[in-house]
């Protein structure tokens, strides 16, 4: 029997991310699972707000996984009805999405990548002429939205007929150029309709990254994007934006937008602390197996009654996750408090160089060390412990390389860095910094650099949190970093001894 709850327990742990906690993978999910998973915070209120339009947040910080539970119909009754008892117009609000693909939404309703690739080639004045494919988009999506809608002559038919199609841009652009000012009459009428109809329609858009293949061709549609929607919100009370934005695509030096510093009263950034990191962590154990449920019930860090749309909810306080990690793991990360509080390590070696920890990593760290454990068998564990400190500091390094696998997808030029910062060891000159990007630089001068100087790499590293400056003037890299990239530090954790890579989760 007790071995059975040691394998039950850490099986449900393990299944409490998908392979590598893609919101994109857990939207196949039943509405009922996936709200047993989600997490509503503050910060995903905050963002609900009429007058934000901006929400940045990093890979991993659950963008997605909010714009998805958005825009998928079955999932967005129940947080409407939730978000709305702080949001009361949310009741009467439209949601449509401008752009974006989850699994089991509608596909092929926007224009493949390819396309993109070659209309943007064909631009002359990029801006101007992204701003004219939003606005078409917009136009099309909204006429593809049915009954919402009032009867209205300012549309043309022939423009009605062609921009329904939104897969088909180089169809519809010519159009929307001729009939602009008639598309701007057709809003302004709908924007009265919704005052008089006390209703709103929120856009939404989400995976602008995919809107071309070179990360440097990125900027103009997401500044026209943003341009459309900052001039909008002066212009419409009751037509609304949301834009789901990386981080790094925002940055000053990458849009020079010039209106930029008019958008901070609009945007909010998607953040998590460890506290609710771990109400997330311990929120997906309770729903996902009974045995841990138990477990949680029987240590008194179980809210008493289930949640009628988020399932069972661990107790909020810090005082019951402390008692799980205690329970489940032990309260050092070795014989005595010199090796680290297993509560306080746990964030502490997830979070970049800037501090930030993102629930992606949290999820990977407890999903890699129950699938290690389970390889490495069960016969050390005792009582309700369920991990030894060697699971933890193993699995780091599996997360590590997932974290790394994200940045690459963003940072193509990461792989060259990472290349020549393999066997670094940490901390590390900046004159040993230097050369080595210099190396990288001259050896690989086809890759398309965020810049040919080695200063401003490095101040683009320590921006994006892989590099921080040390008081000494030396160089360190966070350890959800460090192993990805290959790199060493003198002292590093303990490791399991054999298991060699963690397998990934079993189906």
């Amino acid at each position: 029997m007790k071995d059975d709850y040691h394998r039950i327990a850490l099986e449900g742990i393990r299944d409490i991310a998908s392979p590598g906690a893609k919101a994109e993978i857990e939207f196949k999910k039943s509405t009922e699972e996936f709200l047993a998973f989600f997490l509503p915070t503050r910060v995903h209120i905050n963002a609900l707000d009429l007058d934000k339009f901006l929400i940045l947040g990093s890979r991993g910080a659950g963008k997605t996984y909010l714009f998805g539970s958005l825009a998928k119909s079955d999932l967005q009754e129940n947080l409407l009805k939730f978000f709305s008892r702080h949001h009361p117009w949310l009741n009467r609000t439209f949601l449509i999405v401008g752009f974006g693909n989850i699994p089991g939404i509608e596909q092929g309703v926007f224009p493949p990548l390819d396309v993109l690739e070659s209309l943007a080639g064909d631009f002359k004045n990029k801006d101007k002429e992204w701003r004219i494919f939003w606005l078409g988009l917009l136009l099309g999506c909204l006429l593809r939205s049915g009954g919402i809608l009032p009867t209205s002559e300012a549309i043309p038919e022939e423009l009605k007929q062609s921009v329904r199609n939104t897969s088909r841009p180089s169809e519809w652009i010519p159009l929307v150029k001729s009939y602009l000012e008639k598309i701007y009459t057709f809003l302004d009428e709908l924007d009265c309709y919704l005052e008089n109809q006390n209703r709103w329609i929120m856009v939404i858009y989400d995976g602008l990254d995919k809107l071309s293949l070179s990360y440097y061709q990125l900027a103009p549609p997401i500044r026209a994007l943003l341009s459309l929607w900052l001039d909008g919100w002066s212009r419409w009370s009751r037509i609304r934006g949301k834009i789901f934005l990386r981080t790094d695509l925002f940055r000053g030096e990458f849009l020079s937008f010039p209106d930029a510093s008019k958008l901070k009263a609009h945007q909010i950034e998607l953040s998590w602390t460890p506290l609710l990191l771990y109400f997330l962590v311990f929120k997906r154990m309770a729903n996902v197996s009974e045995t841990l449920r138990k477990f949680f019930e029987e240590i008194g860090a179980l809210m008493g009654n289930k949640h009628p749309v988020f399932g069972w909810l661990p107790k909020p306080e810090e005082s019951s996750f402390k008692k799980i990690i205690e329970e489940m793991i032990g309260t050092y990360m070795g014989s005595g408090p010199k090796k680290g509080r297993t509560y306080n390590w746990i964030p502490n070696h997830l979070q970049d160089a800037n501090g930030v920890i993102m629930p992606r990593p949290m999820l990977n760290l407890f999903h890699f060390a129950a699938c290690g454990r389970l390889e490495r068998g069960i016969e050390k564990l005792r009582g309700r412990r369920l991990f030894l400190p060697e699971d933890l500091t193993g699995a780091l390094k599996e997360v590590s390389e997932h974290r790394i696998g994200e940045l690459l997808e963003e940072f193509p030029w990461l792989k060259l860095v990472k290349t020549h910062f393999q066997g670094l060891l940490m901390p590390v000159k900046r004159d040993d910094l230097l050369e080595r990007l210099s190396f990288a630089v001259r050896s690989h001068q086809e890759e398309r650099w965020p810049s040919r100087d080695p200063v401003t790499i490095i101040n683009l590293l320590c921006e994006i949190g892989i590099l921080e400056e040390r008081s000494d003037g030396r160089f360190n890299v966070p350890d959800i970093y460090l192993f990805g990239f290959g790199m060493k530090r003198r002292g590093g954790p303990k490791r399991p001894k054999h298991g060699g890579k963690q397998m990934e989760l079993a189906r």
